[in-house]
């Protein structure tokens, strides 16, 4: 009996411990964003800030309790994934933390030593033996992206005392912070107004439901919205190493969560420089002929090397991602079959692959779960409002050049999603990606062209 009330005040002091470092990180993430710069230079109020930081982490524990008891199996459950790998790299802490940072930083983790650890580890590894025999692409797995949310994990666990709630709190943290480095970098022609693109960025709902947990989504999104703003640092002052150092870091996260992503933003990012290095007389015609350019640039890439490609690397993971979805029984498809793998025939699927990318799912099938009713009603509201800023655009034709690069970002990033996702569950995360910028693109191409349109209007009857 002793024993057992040993044991048991060992767990109270142990949960209590857990719970005082969440209250520590949650104190120590409200000072950081009162005393950042990014937070004093949004034009935001603090309480604006605070609040918004609140809702992410409200979003972030609600999809974290969701995991915990809608979908129970903690094998299957996104964040569990991760979290219950990095306790398992843990527990070399105490008394063998050379394992410990072996596995963390990666140096020497195929070590025998370190075997009985990723045996342990149940999703340490590319994908199971089984999967890769079943999809046949064993010869093409080259990024191993799960491992880096499981050690940032890893890294937060001897802070968190084994508190999940702490790491949504990390994550939400992040992921706000990144959001106020955005909305910084940018001052759009017209009338900007900070709350509403911020409202955007931090509030569409499926951004808020998967950007806030400690999930690749958000950190993702994060290093995205971190690296538009290193590209404009560089831009204002290219002789900042610090700007470039930002720069490599973040496009190095992206590699290793999610490297489809790279093509899209480095190719928003170029156009960025020709923006900048072109008169302006001359920007939207120089951007095009760069878009032009580049898309020959490829063709002939494409045609000189006919084995390893951007044809052949997308494929490749569309006829992976495909043969996933039947291995795992996907209830719901965006699309079956294959395509013209060919440059030409990827680009011919393009339209399909945006318009699936940024709209589905538009409507409910007969085998679409609860979860996914929200989904719809915001595609739907989604459509209307791409609907709605086509038309103002069609009516005064007035697009600055200063869009193109994240136009260009937004529809290469979303036709590499619809080409390759066939699941439309995959689809609702995934887009989360560039859905804020989407988003933020139609409301100032809005304002910007009800701001041309006041004016057209008070100089004819000025005149």
């Amino acid at each position: 009996m002793q024993t057992f009330f040993l044991c048991f005040n060992a767990m109270f002091i142990f949960a209590n411990m857990s719970w005082f470092a969440f209250s520590l990180t949650a104190i120590v993430s409200i000072i950081l964003l009162l005393k950042a710069p990014l937070s004093k230079k949004s034009g935001l109020r603090k309480s604006f800030i605070l609040l918004a930081f609140l809702i992410k982490f409200i979003a972030g524990s609600a999809l974290t309790l969701v995991y915990t008891y809608y979908y129970s199996e903690r094998g299957a459950a996104d964040i569990y994934k991760f979290f219950d790998d990095a306790q398992v790299i843990a527990t070399a802490l105490p008394e063998k933390p050379g394992h410990y940072f072996r596995l963390i930083s990666g140096w020497d983790d195929e070590n025998p030593e370190l075997l009985p650890y990723r045996k342990a580890m149940r999703n340490w590894e590319p994908q199971s033996s089984e999967w890769l025999e079943f999809t046949q692409t064993q010869s093409y797995n080259f990024f191993t992206s799960n491992r880096i949310i499981t050690r940032i994990n890893a890294i937060l666990l001897p802070l968190s005392g084994g508190n999940i709630f702490t790491h949504v709190l990390v994550f939400s943290l992040l992921i706000t912070l990144a959001s106020l480095s955005f909305l910084n970098t940018f001052r759009f022609e017209g009338k900007f107004n900070p709350y509403l693109t911020a409202s955007i960025i931090l509030f569409w709902p499926s951004v808020l439901m998967w950007c806030g947990a400690p999930l690749k989504d958000a950190l993702t999104l994060a290093a995205i919205f971190f690296s538009w703003s290193a590209f404009y640092k560089i831009l204002q002052n290219p002789a900042k190493y610090q700007s470039w150092l930002q720069l490599v870091f973040w496009l190095s996260i992206l590699l290793f969560t999610k490297y489809y992503v790279l093509p899209a933003l480095l190719a928003g990012g170029f156009l960025c420089f020709v923006y900048k290095f072109s008169s302006p007389a001359f920007r939207v015609r120089n951007t095009l002929f760069t878009i032009i350019v580049g898309l020959i640039a490829i063709f002939i890439f494409e045609a000189a090397f006919p084995e390893k490609n951007l044809s052949v690397l997308l494929n490749n993971k569309r006829e992976e991602a495909l043969k996933a979805a039947i291995f795992g029984e996907a209830r719901q498809m965006a699309f079956v079959g294959t395509v013209d793998g060919s440059f030409w025939g990827m680009l011919e699927e393009s339209p399909k692959a945006i318009f699936r990318a940024v709209f589905l799912p538009l409507y409910p099938s007969d085998n679409s779960p609860i979860i996914m009713f929200p989904a719809i009603a915001e595609n739907i509201l989604l459509l209307a409002i791409v609907l709605f800023t086509l038309l103002r655009l069609l009516k005064s034709k007035r697009l600055p050049a200063t869009f193109f690069p994240f136009l260009i970002f937004v529809l290469v990033l979303a036709w590499i999603i619809g080409y390759t996702t066939p699941v439309v569950g995959g689809i609702v995360r995934y887009k989360t990606a560039f859905l804020p910028i989407l988003l933020m693109l139609c409301i100032h191409i809005v304002d910007i062209n009800s701001v041309h349109h006041r004016q057209t209007r008070i100089n004819k009857t000025k005149g």
